[in-house]
This record gives structure tokens, C-alpha cells and sequence, in this order.
């Protein structure tokens, strides 16, 4: 193998739309050994994350040398610089860890690419360097891109480096007919024996398509050959693509013209590992009359084809073995089917609860690939990891697979979480979009909407990595609810009257949710959120809200190219339709004769709300103090977060009680529910409770808590939904007393140090800006239309007729 004589600096550019601007020229040192066919890694620190890119290099006559692109990853922020200068230590750390991504083929392409490149002085001007082609570097003249990535085959291997699996650039002897099946779940069926005449100059490491024609696309599949010893070689798959019905005919028959397409044309598609994977498999292979009998051919591992016996498979050796679902608890958890549906949709909830330091787990059904394949599913899935940096402020995200066991089936399931706040998590299902509930033919026709209707018995990711039942999907879901623990569920509209107009996806992956939670045992609120209805309400989140929604919508944007400034991103629409809270906790005695109440104007014999902090995040007045007590909701909204709270002197490792009524009378809403929260001098919990009080009755709370410090607040929080009147919601009698420090002191005195007003705006889900403007007349056709939404509630979990949608392009 010989020497490349590209040694010295290297400069060049990162462009693509994934990339903030194209970067500024940037340079890397090459060592002086570097062989013909490697491959290395260059990288960037751009966008709030370290970008690398993989090129291949190869040697061709005189000083003329290639390169192609074959990888790009991303990892932290602070890689970048604690790898900078070190060449080795960049391939070491990029050959084993980082995240896949996407390869750019120009500016206007999604993901990452590589251009501007100057090696050894000699330049490809400004152009790309392309995956699937070698773009040449000619010292006498302009780069050209040459169709065959292949190295020359008259340039003499170095005969002291041993072949492993193979030279590049050896001839193999198997020209002739290569039989051949396509199977997996997006083949109807498997594919009748197929043939195609190999070239008698196919080279060692060469990679080649072939192709059917099924289910209404030209299907293909590139493998990689490699030549063993004797008569002996190995195949690999290496990628899977789809065109339309016709280009097969256009092309059987002529074994360049395939590949010159396909190197050029198609859309990507996932690789299927067996006939039960998502994706189009290869198997039932003969070669030069060598046969892997009906073994499907492997993307990760070589398939040997042994002229004396039967193929073997060699093991990848570093396989991933994946994880055990994490104990890690968050309060919030949302169900949605594709990757943008909850920043559009569902915030501001999640960013305050992630903000607030409550946790937040994601699950998404889908890839929302559109059909067009894993590798715009992959796309979008960075998308809501970058845009989650955004509202966690951290970019230290870990990759893993997540092992789910149902006692009779293995579920690995695709997960991220932040390192540094591993209650922020998001699962990846990848399971195929659903178009208009009719699926895509690139991924069989399946969806979640044919899978809840019994259309379908199972349903596949189309990573191949899990095919699901009806039942089994439900399960997961559970068991992801089970693992986490949420007090709120938010899930996608599925029964109100405008959810015609909605994602098939989001409906239906909604009906799997509801029934999950169905067997979700723990307390908890089911919240069900208005998604493209919602752009015809009125406007009811504040400027700053809107602005911070926009914020987070734009960093996603740059992998999917959605409109961060869409009309949903000013609106937030919601209606509470589960609630299991419990009622109030302990003895609910009254405080003991003699104890001193911690809290100033707890019984608001005043009249009023001092030495109280309120809030509203509508931008509303908050709670009123009044008729000796303090009502919520005031403004008779829709929404909730409307909160007081008090900050009071403790001892630390004291014992202490928090006792108050919360009361529900007959006006406005059936039920009430409050969040009592507790927090240390840093605004994170102590004790949290939640409660759901029901019309016309009382309820008195009673629990424990430990102070951790000198200072503690105390939290009262509205979490109900619906129209309420101002006297609705009510508290009354609040005290926080110490066991050790009983003193004489009437009911609602204060007779310890007083800290007012402390800041600090940790809930349960206060939506900074959540609340809707109350100012609507009964008569608005905003009111109207909410009046109307979720009707049809009682028959939740039964399949709803919905109008025929158009075939226009759907928001996914």
C-alpha cells in the first residue's frame, strides 16, 4: 500500500445548512505516513457543538491524489479544543465516539460538508467534496470529480502490508451472473430471483448496486466485495436507495448505468438485517456459483462466501449491548409523533418545567421521515436534541440504546439524555410516517394509524430494529411511564372536533398514549394540547414567551427547515382530561395548641396578599387576597400557573409541618387542582404534593418536611385548566410550624424572622405565558371553538371517523 505524499498543513471550510454560516478557513497538520485509502477526521468547533467530518484518501499517478467523504459526526462543545493539534488524538476520539450525522453535498444541503480544501499546496477551489465520488486533486491543473472513487489499479500496492480483508485494487476473478432476493418489511413480499451480469474488472473493495422493481419504486441495494484468499470473498452492505416505478426499466441490463444512478440519484433508505426489519435486506446470494444459501447479507459485518463450504458471518466485535431503562424520575412526560410537534405545540410547558428543574422526558413514535428515509429521520432527531440544549442550557448529550423486555420480547429502543441533567430524556421509536394515515411505499404502507385501526398486525422501525404490536406499542408506552414517573402527561389532540385537521400521526399515536395511561398507576394529570387548530385562536402567550419559543424553534430549524415563526409558536392551547392527584395527606388535624406559624398572614385576616409573592405567567394580576382568603384564577382563563409563595427562616435538619385547606366551591370548574411545592434557598424541591379537590368540598393538607438550610419557600400553585371563577379556587389557613419550637401565638402570627417575596419560580407546569387572555366575550368564535373542543371525550379510546383530508402536504 503505498505512501501519499500529502504531508504538511491541510486547510478547508465546513459548509451545509446544519453549519451556523460556512466557517471560517480552518487548518489541521497532516503527518508524513498516511497511506493510500485511509481514512481521517477533520473538525470544527462551530453552533454550540464540535462538527467532524471523515475523508478518504487515495494515491493516483504522479502527485494527483483523491478524496471522497464517508462520515460525518458531532460531538460537545469543549472537544474541539481539548483535541486541537493533536492528529491522532482526533481519529482515536472520532473513530469510537460521537454522533452520526448527515453529509452535506453543497451549501443548500442538509448536514455537514467539507470544501475549500487545500492539501500539500494543490486545491479543489471552492468546490464540495462528495460521498459518492472521489473528487481529484491534480497539481497541474483544476480538481476534476472522478464518477469511480476507486484508487488507479495500475498503482502498485506495497507488497510489505498484508491484505486484511483485502488489497484495494486487486482483481477478483468472479465475473459472470450474480443471482440474488430482496426481502425486509418494505418488500411486498419477498422479491422473485433476480440476476444481473457482473463486469469481468471488478476490483477488491469495490462497492456496486443492484436493484429490483417492487411495490411501485426501483429498489437498490450497494454492496462492498472483497477478495480472500483462494477463490474466497466477502460481501457487505453498505446502502439502500429508492427511485420511481420506471428507472428500472431504463436501466436493467446496463451494470454502469445502474451504478452511475444510483452513485448519483435515489433516496436513502434503511438496511433490513432480516425478512421481519424494517427496510430492503439482500439475501439468497450466488456469485461465480458460490451461494450464501438464504443468509441476508450484513451492513456491519462480512459476510464470507467459501467455495468449499457454507458462508459465514463474521461478528462485529465491538457489538452494543445496549442499557437497562434508567430510574432517572422527571414530572413532565410528553408522547408526540414527530420531532417538532411538542416545540410547536406543547411549549412553553416543557421549556418552564425544564427550567424550572423539574425534569422532562420525550418519547417520539416516529422518525417523521416522509418517506424519505432514515437519514432525514436521523436529521430531525438532532433537530430536538439541539433545540433542548437550548431550553436546558447544556449541549452534553450521551447516546444509548434502551433495552425494554416485555417477559416475551426484546424492545432496543434509541435514547439521549444529558449527561449533567439526566432527567431531561428523549426516546426515539423511529417508527415509519404515516402520511395521510395511509403510510409511504418507500417504508411499506404501514403507520400508527393503520396499527390502532387493525389494519396492520405489527408495525416496524425503519432503523430495523423493533417491530411492535398494537399491544405492544401500548405497553412500551406504559413501561416508559412506569420508568419515569410523571404527575403530568402531555399528549397530542385525538378527539376534539378539529382533529381532522390534524397529522394522522398525532391522533393516533395520541389513542396509544391515552390507552397507556390507562395502566399507569401512579397520581397524575393527562393534558391534551390544540395543535393546527390552534392557529385560527387568538393569540395568548406574552412577547417574551413568543420570542423564547421562536428561539428554540430557529435552532431547530437548521435540520429540518421548518418555520420557526410559524403562528403556532404564539399560542398555546390545552384542556385537562385525566386527573388522578389524590386528596390531601396525614391526619389532617389542625396545628397543634401553642405552635408558632413560620408564615406571615396565613389566615389573610388582612384582606390582602402581603408578605406573599404572587405570580400570573398569562401577565395577568395573580391571586387575590380577599374575604379572608386568597382565590386563583381570577381572570377566569383556561389555562393555569398562577401562584403564591412565601420564603420564611428555618433551622437545618429541623422537623417541620405544612398544614392549610384547599377548598373548591360550586362555581366555575367540577374539580380544583392545587401543587404545594417546598423549596431549599436554591429553589429546588424539598417536598412536593399535588392534590385534586372536588366540587363543593374541602380538603386539609397535612405533611412533613426537613429543612435543608436557612431559608425555605413555600409554593402554592393552580394546575387546573378550565373556566374558572374567581372565587372557585381557594386557600385558606396556611401555616408552617416547627415541633421542637412551640410558642404561644395566635393563628396567623409570625413570631420568627420574615423573608418576603423570595424569587424563584419553580411548578409543576407553570407556563411562563400559558395562560389565555381572558378578555374573549362569550359570544368570540375563539370561545365557541374551545367550547367545542374534546366533546367527544367519553368515547376517547375508541377509533374516531374523521373527514377526508385533501393530499396536501401535512406538517409533520
Amino acid at each position: 500500500m503505498s505512501l501519499v505524499n500529502t504531508a504538511g498543513t491541510m486547510t478547508f471550510m465546513f459548509g451545509g445548512t446544519y453549519i451556523d454560516g460556512d466557517t471560517t478557513l480552518q487548518s489541521m497538520e497532516l503527518p508524513d505516513d498516511l497511506l493510500d485509502g485511509d481514512q481521517f477526521w477533520v473538525m470544527v468547533q462551530d453552533g454550540g457543538f464540535t462538527k467532524a467530518i471523515q475523508v478518504e484518501i487515495h494515491d493516483l499517478e504522479g502527485d494527483d491524489f483523491s478524496l471522497r467523504v464517508t462520515a460525518a459526526k458531532y460531538d460537545d462543545y469543549e472537544v474541539y479544543d481539548s483535541l486541537n493539534g493533536d492528529f491522532e488524538a482526533v481519529q482515536d476520539h472520532f473513530d469510537d465516539e460521537g454522533n452520526p450525522q448527515v453529509i452535506a453535498t453543497d451549501g443548500d444541503a442538509g448536514g455537514y460538508g467539507l470544501h475549500s480544501v487545500t492539501i500539500a499546496g494543490v486545491s479543489n477551489g471552492d468546490a464540495y467534496i462528495q460521498p459518492d465520488a472521489a473528487t481529484i486533486f491534480d497539481p497541474d491543473g483544476v480538481p476534476d470529480v472522478d464518477p469511480d472513487p476507486d484508487p488507479d489499479p495500475d498503482v502498485d500496492p506495497d507488497p510489505d502490508v498484508d491484505p486484511d480483508p483485502g488489497v484495494p485494487g486487486t482483481g477478483m476473478n468472479i465475473a459472470g451472473t450474480m443471482t440474488f432476493m430482496f426481502g425486509g418489511t418494505y418488500i411486498d413480499g419477498d422479491t422473485t430471483l433476480q440476476s444481473m451480469e457482473l463486469p469481468d474488472d471488478l476490483l477488491d473493495g469495490d462497492q456496486f448496486w443492484v436493484m429490483v422493481q417492487d411495490g411501485g419504486f426501483t429498489k437498490a441495494i450497494q454492496v462492498e466485495i472483497h477478495d480472500l484468499e483462494g477463490d474466497d470473498f466477502s460481501l457487505r452492505v453498505t446502502a439502500a436507495k429508492y427511485d420511481d416505478y420506471e428507472v428500472y426499466d431504463s436501466l436493467n441490463g446496463d451494470f454502469e448505468a445502474v451504478q452511475d444512478h444510483f452513485d448519483d440519484e435515489g433516496n436513502p433508505q434503511v438496511i433490513a438485517t432480516d425478512g421481519d426489519a424494517g427496510g430492503y435486506g439482500l439475501h439468497s446470494v450466488t456469485i461465480a456459483g458460490v451461494s450464501s444459501g438464504d443468509a441476508y447479507i450484513q451492513p456491519d459485518a462480512a459476510t464470507i462466501f467459501d467455495a468449499d463450504g457454507v458462508p459465514d458471518v463474521d461478528p462485529d466485535p465491538d457489538p452494543d449491548t445496549g442499557s437497562e431503562p434508567t430510574d432517572e424520575t422527571s414530572n413532565t412526560l410528553s408522547i408526540i409523533s414527530h420531532a417538532d410537534d411538542d416545540l410547536y405545540f406543547m411549549n412553553p410547558d416543557v421549556r418552564t418545567s425544564i427550567e424550572d428543574g423539574l425534569g422532562h422526558t420525550t418519547l417520539i413514535s416516529t422518525a417523521g421521515d416522509a418517506g424519505g428515509g432514515l437519514s432525514y429521520g436521523l436529521a430531525r432527531e438532532e433537530g430536538i436534541k439541539a433545540a433542548y440544549s437550548v431550553m436546558a442550557g447544556s449541549t452534553e448529550w450521551a447516546d444509548e440504546t434502551v433495552i425494554f423486555n416485555d417477559g416475551e420480547k426484546t424492545f432496543n429502543v434509541q435514547s439521549s439524555y444529558l449527561e449533567d441533567q439526566p432527567d431531561i430524556r428523549l426516546y426515539f421509536l423511529r417508527l415509519p410516517d404515516g402520511n395521510l394515515g395511509d403510510g409511504h411505499g418507500s417504508t411499506g404502507f404501514e403507520s400508527v394509524e393503520q396499527l390502532w385501526e387493525g389494519e396492520i398486525s405489527e408495525i416496524n422501525s425503519i432503523d430495523g430494529e423493533n417491530t411492535y404490536t398494537a399491544s405492544e406499542l401500548t405497553w412500551l408506552m406504559t413501561e416508559v411511564m412506569n420508568v419515569h414517573q410523571p404527575e403530568l402527561l402531555m399528549v397530542q389532540d385525538y378527539a376534539s372536533d378539529t382533529v381532522a385537521s390534524d397529522h394522522s400521526d398525532h391522533s393516533h399515536t395520541a389513542h396509544f398514549t391515552m390507552q397507556a395511561q390507562e395502566s399507569y398507576d401512579s397520581p397524575h394529570v393527562v393534558r391534551s394540547y390544540v395543535e393546527y387548530a390552534s392557529a385560527s385562536l387568538p393569540v395568548n402567550l406574552d412577547e417574551e414567551t413568543i420570542q423564547k419559543s421562536i428561539d428554540v424553534l430557529e435552532v431547530y430549524a437548521q435540520y429540518d427547515g421548518i418555520d420557526p415563526y410559524s403562528s403556532w409558536a404564539s399560542r398555546q392551547y390545552s384542556t385537562e382530561l385525566v386527573n388522578t392527584l389524590s386528596g390531601g395527606e396525614g391526619d389532617g388535624t389542625p396545628p397543634p395548641e401553642g405552635a408558632v406559624n413560620l408564615i406571615s398572614n396565613g389566615d389573610f385576616a388582612t384582606d390582602d396578599l402581603s408578605s406573599w409573592e404572587t405570580g400570573n405567567p398569562s401577565g395577568h394580576s395573580g391571586p387575590i387576597g380577599a374575604n379572608g382568603y386568597v382565590s386563583f384564577n381570577t381572570q377566569n382563563e383556561e389555562t393555569y400557573g398562577d401562584y403564591i409563595q412565601q420564603s420564611f427562616a428555618t433551622e437545618a435538619g429541623s422537623i417541620n409541618t405544612v398544614s392549610m385547606d384547599l377548598s373548591e366551591s360550586q362555581e366555575g370548574v367540577s374539580r380544583h387542582s392545587y401543587r404545594i411545592d417546598v423549596l431549599d434557598a436554591d429553589d429546588e424541591q424539598i417536598e412536593s404534593r399535588a392534590y385534586a379537590v372536588e366540587d363543593n368540598s374541602t380538603e386539609h393538607v397535612n405533611f412533613e418536611f426537613t429543612a435543608s438550610d436557612d431559608t425555605t419557600t413555600l409554593r402554592i400553585t393552580n394546575i387546573s385548566t378550565q373556566n374558572s371563577d374567581a372565587s372557585d379556587a381557594i386557600v385558606d389557613n396556611i401555616w408552617v410550624y416547627n415541633h421542637l419550637s412551640e410558642e404561644p401565638g395566635g393563628s396567623g402570627s409570625h413570631q420568627g424572622e420574615a423573608i418576603i417575596g423570595a424569587e424563584g419560580t419553580d411548578s409543576l407546569i407553570e407556563a411562563s405565558g400559558g395562560d389565555e387572555n381572558g378578555a374573549a366575550t362569550p359570544e368570540s368564535s375563539a370561545e365557541k371553538l374551545m367550547a367545542t373542543l374534546f366533546s367527544s371525550f367519553e368515547d376517547e379510546h375508541e377509533p374516531i371517523e374523521e373527514d377526508a383530508l385533501e393530499e396536501t402536504d401535512i406538517l409533520g
